[in-house]
Protein backbone atom coordinates (compact mmCIF):
# COMPACT_ATOMS: atom_id res chain seq x y z
CA UNK A 1 0.00 0.00 0.00
CA UNK A 2 2.84 1.89 0.65
CA UNK A 3 4.40 1.22 -2.06
CA UNK A 4 1.80 2.22 -4.28
CA UNK A 5 1.06 6.10 -2.33
CA UNK A 6 5.25 6.77 -3.11
CA UNK A 7 4.55 5.57 -6.66
CA UNK A 8 1.51 7.86 -6.96
CA UNK A 9 3.25 10.62 -5.58
CA UNK A 10 5.98 10.67 -7.60
CA UNK A 11 3.76 10.20 -10.60
CA UNK A 12 1.88 13.47 -10.15
CA UNK A 13 4.96 15.71 -9.14
CA UNK A 14 6.32 14.02 -12.99
CA UNK A 15 3.21 14.74 -14.66
CA UNK A 16 2.90 18.58 -13.19
CA UNK A 17 6.63 19.18 -13.78
CA UNK A 18 5.91 18.44 -17.81
CA UNK A 19 2.89 20.79 -17.68
CA UNK A 20 3.91 23.89 -19.99
CA UNK A 21 3.62 27.24 -19.01
CA UNK A 22 1.84 29.79 -21.23
CA UNK A 23 4.30 31.75 -23.47
CA UNK A 24 2.11 34.15 -24.91
CA UNK A 25 -0.70 34.11 -27.15
CA UNK A 26 -0.73 31.76 -30.41
CA UNK A 27 2.70 31.75 -32.14
CA UNK A 28 3.03 35.61 -29.84
CA UNK A 29 5.16 35.64 -27.37
CA UNK A 30 5.29 37.31 -23.78
CA UNK A 31 6.27 40.77 -25.03
CA UNK A 32 5.21 41.04 -27.98
CA UNK A 33 4.10 45.03 -29.47
CA UNK A 34 0.43 44.93 -30.26
CA UNK A 35 0.50 46.68 -33.89
CA UNK A 36 2.52 43.07 -34.83
CA UNK A 37 -0.68 41.38 -33.63
CA UNK A 38 -2.98 43.20 -34.90
CA UNK A 39 -1.11 43.22 -38.64
CA UNK A 40 -0.45 39.46 -38.39
CA UNK A 41 -3.33 38.07 -36.45
CA UNK A 42 -6.39 40.07 -35.88
CA UNK A 43 -6.52 41.07 -39.67
CA UNK A 44 -6.83 37.92 -40.76
CA UNK A 45 -8.90 35.72 -38.00
CA UNK A 46 -11.39 38.64 -36.61
CA UNK A 47 -14.42 39.83 -38.56
CA UNK A 48 -14.58 42.68 -36.13
CA UNK A 49 -11.67 44.46 -34.22
CA UNK A 50 -11.13 47.49 -31.92
CA UNK A 51 -9.34 48.41 -28.91
CA UNK A 52 -9.65 49.23 -25.36
CA UNK A 53 -7.62 51.86 -23.23
CA UNK A 54 -9.68 51.35 -20.07
CA UNK A 55 -7.82 50.36 -16.97
CA UNK A 56 -4.57 49.14 -19.95
CA UNK A 57 -4.35 49.23 -23.30
CA UNK A 58 -5.94 45.78 -24.94
CA UNK A 59 -6.69 44.65 -28.34
CA UNK A 60 -10.28 43.37 -28.72
CA UNK A 61 -11.34 40.56 -31.42
CA UNK A 62 -15.06 39.79 -32.06
CA UNK A 63 -15.57 36.09 -33.47
CA UNK A 64 -12.25 34.98 -33.75
CA UNK A 65 -11.65 31.73 -35.09
CA UNK A 66 -8.79 28.94 -34.60
CA UNK A 67 -8.90 25.36 -34.80
CA UNK A 68 -12.27 25.32 -35.65
CA UNK A 69 -13.55 26.19 -32.28
CA UNK A 70 -16.75 29.09 -31.63
CA UNK A 71 -14.44 31.77 -29.70
CA UNK A 72 -16.96 34.75 -29.77
CA UNK A 73 -14.38 37.14 -28.32
CA UNK A 74 -10.68 38.01 -27.82
CA UNK A 75 -9.19 40.33 -25.80
CA UNK A 76 -5.58 40.46 -25.67
CA UNK A 77 -4.16 42.61 -22.82
CA UNK A 78 -0.94 44.73 -22.89
CA UNK A 79 0.66 46.16 -19.73
CA UNK A 80 2.75 48.27 -19.60
CA UNK A 81 0.78 49.65 -22.82
CA UNK A 82 3.19 47.83 -25.81
CA UNK A 83 3.90 44.64 -24.43
CA UNK A 84 1.43 41.51 -24.57
CA UNK A 85 0.62 40.26 -20.96
CA UNK A 86 -2.12 38.69 -20.67
CA UNK A 87 -5.40 37.38 -22.98
CA UNK A 88 -9.04 36.38 -22.41
CA UNK A 89 -11.10 34.83 -24.44
CA UNK A 90 -15.11 33.41 -24.67
CA UNK A 91 -15.35 29.71 -26.01
CA UNK A 92 -19.36 29.08 -27.23
CA UNK A 93 -20.45 26.48 -25.05
CA UNK A 94 -20.91 23.81 -27.43
CA UNK A 95 -17.02 24.31 -28.29
CA UNK A 96 -15.84 23.49 -24.46
CA UNK A 97 -14.91 19.91 -24.43
CA UNK A 98 -12.75 20.47 -27.13
CA UNK A 99 -11.44 23.30 -25.72
CA UNK A 100 -10.78 22.33 -22.54
CA UNK A 101 -9.20 19.04 -23.86
CA UNK A 102 -6.88 21.46 -26.15
CA UNK A 103 -6.15 23.03 -22.53
CA UNK A 104 -5.16 20.21 -21.28
CA UNK A 105 -3.64 19.16 -23.59
CA UNK A 106 -1.24 22.24 -23.87
CA UNK A 107 -1.07 23.32 -19.96
CA UNK A 108 -0.61 19.85 -18.53
CA UNK A 109 -2.43 18.69 -15.98
CA UNK A 110 -4.10 21.57 -13.86
CA UNK A 111 -2.80 22.85 -10.70
CA UNK A 112 -6.43 22.92 -9.10
CA UNK A 113 -9.81 21.60 -9.77
CA UNK A 114 -12.77 22.81 -8.44
CA UNK A 115 -16.50 22.49 -9.55
CA UNK A 116 -18.48 25.43 -8.61
CA UNK A 117 -22.39 25.97 -7.93
CA UNK A 118 -22.88 28.63 -10.77
CA UNK A 119 -19.89 28.05 -13.14
CA UNK A 120 -19.35 24.16 -13.39
CA UNK A 121 -15.73 23.24 -13.57
CA UNK A 122 -12.90 25.86 -12.82
CA UNK A 123 -9.82 24.75 -13.56
CA UNK A 124 -6.15 26.63 -13.13
CA UNK A 125 -2.87 26.59 -14.09
CA UNK A 126 0.27 28.18 -12.17
CA UNK A 127 3.56 28.08 -13.51
CA UNK A 128 7.02 30.53 -13.75
CA UNK A 129 4.63 33.85 -13.31
CA UNK A 130 2.10 32.66 -15.05
CA UNK A 131 -1.97 32.30 -14.08
CA UNK A 132 -4.68 30.56 -16.42
CA UNK A 133 -7.93 29.70 -15.14
CA UNK A 134 -10.36 28.36 -17.43
CA UNK A 135 -14.33 28.12 -16.41
CA UNK A 136 -16.83 25.74 -17.92
CA UNK A 137 -19.69 28.45 -17.05
CA UNK A 138 -19.56 31.96 -17.67
CA UNK A 139 -22.96 33.43 -18.71
CA UNK A 140 -25.31 31.25 -20.29
CA UNK A 141 -23.76 30.28 -23.08
CA UNK A 142 -20.53 30.85 -22.75
CA UNK A 143 -17.12 29.48 -21.02
CA UNK A 144 -14.08 31.24 -20.79
CA UNK A 145 -10.36 31.18 -20.16
CA UNK A 146 -8.15 34.14 -18.45
CA UNK A 147 -4.28 33.64 -18.63
CA UNK A 148 -2.41 36.43 -17.38
CA UNK A 149 1.15 37.07 -16.72
CA UNK A 150 2.48 38.53 -12.83
CA UNK A 151 2.35 42.10 -14.61
CA UNK A 152 -1.47 42.25 -15.33
CA UNK A 153 -2.15 40.15 -12.18
CA UNK A 154 -0.05 43.09 -9.88
CA UNK A 155 -2.27 45.65 -11.88
CA UNK A 156 -5.28 44.00 -10.77
CA UNK A 157 -4.09 43.77 -7.25
CA UNK A 158 -3.10 47.56 -6.89
CA UNK A 159 -6.54 48.51 -8.79
CA UNK A 160 -8.73 46.26 -6.30
CA UNK A 161 -6.33 47.94 -3.26
CA UNK A 162 -7.42 51.35 -4.91
CA UNK A 163 -11.08 50.53 -5.20
CA UNK A 164 -11.33 49.35 -1.35
CA UNK A 165 -9.73 52.51 0.11
CA UNK A 166 -12.27 54.62 -2.25
CA UNK A 167 -15.13 52.86 -0.73
CA UNK A 168 -14.24 53.14 2.55
CA UNK A 169 -12.90 56.49 1.96
CA UNK A 170 -17.17 57.12 0.73
CA UNK A 171 -18.74 56.84 4.09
Amino acid sequence: MRVLLAAAVLLTSFVSAAAEPPTGFSDFKWGTRPDVIREQLLSKRCREQGESRGVWYSLECHNYSAEGLSLPFLRLDFEPGDSLAGYYMTIARGSYPRFRDLALQRFGPPTSRRTQLFQGTVMSWVSQGVRATLIEKCGVDISCIDVATAVIDRRRQQLQERERRDAVQSF
